[in-house]
């Protein structure tokens, strides 16, 4: 069944209104599907320096620290919802119902259990719906905007995990629940860890444009950290990396919109 599909952005230099949608805060576009509303958050082109900035525990392969300029995007101001899933999907992904895995079954809970392909499939239907062009954050996408661009805070919009984290837990939490980076979004830390765009490899020690990782490999990026990883594993430079055919309770994804 198809699904009515609005936008409505609000930016410094211009204002597009719709009926079917509702004003937010400038830099953020609201997103509506059915009764379904979601919000996605302006992130200006520009450059940092990705890495172990805050150089805390770091591991070696988030190393070398190396410019990265990226062009501007949108991502989504939380992790995606039971609700989202389900109103593109028709139905939850089959893990999240297994009693072993103790997921909270509830709209306002981040989707899990779902592989990299899993997440590729609800994009492509998405967009099918939309005509538009969703897609997963790239790594240096996601890094990018947990940093709220240029912090190098420890954790995505805090050097305190407790601010901003959902961590060493033993289930993840409502989407929201902890305080939003400075560009208000939400989650990047903790609760769930992110399915990232790319294929696993090393840094490379120059400045990149724009990068999406190696051409090929055998596993995909994971960001950000889950509930049950310790606050080491949700800093913000910290990486991690998976089959494609992965699926567990511990990690879901989110989306940008360019």
């Amino acid at each position: 069944m198809m699904k009515k599909f609005f936008f409505i952005a609000v930016l410094a230099i211009a204002l597009v209104s719709c009926k079917q949608t509702e004003p937010v805060r400038s830099g953020s576009m609201t997103v509506t599907i059915g009764e379904l509303k979601f919000e996605m958050v302006y992130v200006n082109s520009g450059s940092f320096n990705m890495g172990a900035v805050e150089n805390k525990y770091a591991d070696m392969d988030e190393y070398p620290i190396h410019e990265v300029r990226l062009s501007d995007y949108y991502i989504s101001r939380t992790e995606v919802s039971q609700a989202l899933w389900r109103s593109i999907m028709d139905s939850l992904p089959s893990g999240m119902l297994d009693t072993a895995n103790h997921c909270i079954i509830a709209d306002n809970y981040p989707v899990s259990c779902v592989s990299y392909d899993d997440c590729l499939l609800f994009i492509e239907r998405l967009n099918t719906e939309s005509n538009s062009h969703f897609a997963l954050p790239t790594e240096a996408q996601w890094e990018f905007a947990a940093r709220s661009c240029n912090q190098n805070t420890t954790y995505a919009g805090s050097d305190y995990a407790d601010q901003v984290a959902v961590c060493e837990s033993s289930s993840p939490a409502h989407i929201g629940s902890k305080s939003p980076n400075a560009l208000g979004i939400s989650d990047m830390s903790g609760n769930v860890a992110e399915w990232c765009y790319d294929w696993y490899g090393i840094y490379p020690e120059t400045t990149s444009v724009m990068p999406a990782g190696p051409d090929s490999g055998t596993y995909r990026v994971i960001r950000g950290g889950s509930f049950s990883d310790d606050k080491q594993k949700c800093r913000v430079s910290a990486r991690y990396s998976a089959l494609p055919a992965m699926r567990s309770p511990n990690v879901g994804f989110r989306l940008i919109l360019y």
